[in-house]
C-alpha cells in the first residue's frame, strides 16, 4: 500500500500590525484638588512635563477648572458667581423662576453670594415633575456647555488655565463615582485657539476703571471680586464699601467655607484644604484697603473659626463609664433585751398549715417489730413463733391505724 504524504499549507505572508495609538495626556481635577504639578496627581498621565510649564506656574489650576471656581460672569442676562450656580438655576427655573433668581448675584441672597458647594446643596430646592425632569435631561449638557463658555470668555484667569492644558484630556473627579470626561471644556479650548477674538475679555462684573459700562462694578481687588456690588442705575461708580460691608463680606465667605468643611468634618483632607482657604481669605481681606479699620477684628474671628474647624475634625472622646456604686447597707438596730416584746399569738401572722406527713407501712412496722419480737422471746416463744406473732400484731394495729 503506497504511503500518502500530506503537504503542509504555505505560511501566510507577514502582516504589519499597526502600532498602538499613543495614550493621550490626562489631567484630573475637582474643587478640592491639591496644588501639584501636572502629571503628579492621582491617575494623571503626562508624557512630557515640559509642555505644561506654564500650567505648573499657575496656583491651584485644578480648582480653576472645576464648576465650583468663583469667577462672576454674565449668563443669559444674569450674573452668577460659579458655573454651578448657573447650572442649578437653569434647572430650578423649569419649576419656579422665582426660586431660580436666588442663585444670581443681583438677588443679594446668601445663596447667590455663596460658593459652589452652597449651590450644589440647593439642587433640590424645588421638586421637578416627571415631564420637567425629562426636559432637563435633554437640555442639561447644553446648559453646562453654554455656562462654561460664558465663564471662560469673561474670566481671563480661567481662560489662561484652560489654554495651558494643551491637548490633554480633562477629567472631573466625582466622589464615590466614575470620573466624568469634560469634553465640553476641550471643545471650548479648541474654539478659543481657532478664534483668538473669542478669548476671555473683562465682563461687566469684572470691568476695569477705564471701561465705561452703565452697569459696571467698581475696580476692586481679588477679595471683593468674590462679592461684587450691585449695579446702580446712575452712570456714577458706586462708592467703595465701608468697614461694615467689608466685615459682612468676609463673614459670608467664611461661612461658606465652614459649611463645606462641616459636611465632611471627619475627612482630614477637606479640613486641611478649608484651613488653607481661610488663611488665604484672611490674607486678601487684610490687604484690602477698605478693611484697614477691621484688621484686628478679622484676626480674632479667624482664630475662632480655625479653632472651631479643628475641634470638629477631632472625634469626641467617649464619656467614661462609671460602675454603679453599691447601695448602702443599713444595719438593723438590735433592740435591748428589755425592749423586746413578745408578739402575741393573735397579732402574729398566721402560718400556712403544712400538709400532714404520710406514714408508710415499713416505717410503722420498723418502729414496733423489734420491741414485739423481743418481748415474745422473753415470754418463752421460739424465734420463729415470736417473728410470726409480732408480724400478726403489727398487721392488726396497722389496719386499725389506717381506719383512724
Amino acid at each position: 500500500m503506497p504511503v500518502v504524504r500530506l503537504r503542509r499549507p504555505p505560511l501566510p505572508p507577514p502582516v504589519d500590525l499597526p502600532e498602538p495609538a499613543p495614550t493621550a495626556d490626562k489631567l484630573y481635577f475637582y474643587s478640592g484638588s491639591v496644588d501639584k504639578p501636572p502629571g503628579k496627581g492621582v491617575n494623571e498621565v503626562v508624557k512630557d512635563a515640559s509642555m505644561y510649564s506654564e500650567l505648573s506656574s499657575l496656583p491651584h489650576w485644578r480648582r480653576v477648572l472645576s464648576n465650583f471656581h468663583v469667577c462672576p460672569f454674565v449668563f443669559r442676562g444674569k450674573t452668577y458667581r460659579t458655573i454651578e450656580h448657573a447650572f442649578q438655576a437653569a434647572k430650578i427655573a423649569l419649576a419656579s423662576p422665582e426660586e431660580a433668581e436666588t442663585f444670581t448675584v443681583e438677588s443679594g441672597n446668601a445663596l447667590g453670594l455663596g460658593d459652589g458647594l452652597a449651590a450644589r446643596n440647593a439642587r433640590k430646592l424645588v421638586v421637578l415633575r416627571k415631564a420637567q425632569i425629562e426636559e432637563w435631561q435633554r437640555m442639561s449638557r447644553k446648559v453646562m456647555e453654554d455656562a462654561s463658555r460664558a465663564k471662560y470668555k469673561q474670566c481671563p484667569e480661567a481662560a489662561k488655565v484652560l489654554l495651558a492644558t494643551n491637548n490633554a484630556e480633562l477629567w472631573h473627579v466625582v466622589t464615590r463615582g466614575t470620573p466624568d470626561h469634560f469634553t465640553h471644556l476641550e471643545t471650548i479650548r479648541e474654539e478659543m485657539r481657532r478664534n483668538p477674538s473669542a478669548r476671555a475679555s473683562p465682563s461687566p462684573a469684572r470691568a476695569s476703571p477705564s471701561t465705561k459700562v452703565p452697569d459696571a462694578y467698581p475696580p476692586v481687588n481679588k477679595y471683593t471680586q468674590l462679592t461684587p456690588k450691585m449695579p446702580t442705575p446712575t452712570p456714577k461708580m458706586p462708592t467703595p464699601p465701608s468697614d461694615t460691608t467689608c466685615l459682612r463680606t468676609y463673614k459670608v465667605q467664611r461661612d461658606s467655607i465652614v459649611n463645606r468643611v462641616s459636611t465632611t468634618s471627619r475627612n482630614h483632607t477637606v479640613v486641611s484644604n478649608g484651613v488653607l482657604d481661610l488663611e488665604e481669605l484672611l490674607e486678601t481681606a487684610i490687604n484690602d484697603p477698605d478693611c484697614k479699620n477691621t484688621k484686628q477684628l478679622l484676626k480674632e474671628i479667624h482664630r475662632d473659626t480655625i479653632r472651631k474647624i479643628i475641634k470638629s475634625a477631632i472625634p469626641p472622646s467617649p464619656a467614661p463609664v462609671r460602675a454603679p456604686s453599691p447601695a448602702p447597707v443599713r444595719a438593723s438596730p438590735v433592740p435591748a433585751p428589755a425592749q423586746v416584746r413578745q408578739r402575741s399569738r393573735a397579732s402574729s401572722p398566721k402560718r400556712r398549715a403544712s400538709p400532714p406527713r404520710t406514714t408508710t407501712y415499713e416505717e410503722f412496722r420498723k418502729a414496733r417489730y423489734e420491741t414485739y419480737r423481743d418481748d415474745l422471746i422473753k415470754k418463752g416463744l421460739s424465734k420463729d413463733e415470736a417473728r410470726k406473732e409480732a408480724t400478726r400484731r403489727i398487721s392488726a394495729e396497722w389496719q386499725a391505724f389506717k381506719q383512724t
